[in-house]
């Protein structure tokens, strides 16, 4: 179980790069358990389904039809290729 204890946004389109990313989690100690992206696309997915978001959370905020955000939270996992696996969320 995690406790998310601060969020902080990225560039457009998660890390530009990996030494972007590794720059990123050497200054927070390592800490990073996952990403979001808010009304993600095909060509987002693409980018954050690479070995170095393996095993970490992603959180997907999508609207509704009633306009509302829904938060949809996978595991980002591997077997023969990276995919998103839905996890349970629980809100405090």
């Amino acid at each position: 179980m995690y406790f998310v204890e601060k969020i902080f946004p990225s560039q457009k389109g998660f890390f530009p790069s990996d030494r972007g990313y590794f720059a990123m989690r050497e200054n927070l100690d390592d800490k990073i358990v996952g990403f979001y992206s808010f009304q993600t696309t095909e060509s987002k997915l693409k980018k954050i389904l690479a070995p170095i978001a393996f095993g970490k959370v992603f959180l997907r905020f999508d609207r509704d039809k009633m306009n509302q955000w829904v938060i949809k939270p996978f595991a980002i996992e591997h077997d023969k290729n990276f995919f998103l696996l839905p996890i349970d969320l629980k809100s405090a």
